[in-house]
């Protein structure tokens, strides 16, 4: 995740803090779906 969306917002070349919060939870959703296919790879 990162600290500061603004920094991602001017990144990303985005007018509205709003844009940035959609792709950023994409983002999130994308990390949390990767981390899925090692569950119970440690078992």
């Amino acid at each position: 995740k990162t600290k500061d969306i603004t920094a991602l917002q001017k990144i990303l070349g985005h007018s509205s803090l709003s844009e940035t919060m959609i792709y950023a939870h994409v983002l999130d959703e994308s990390k949390q779906e990767g981390v899925k296919c090692f569950d119970g790879f440690a078992e």
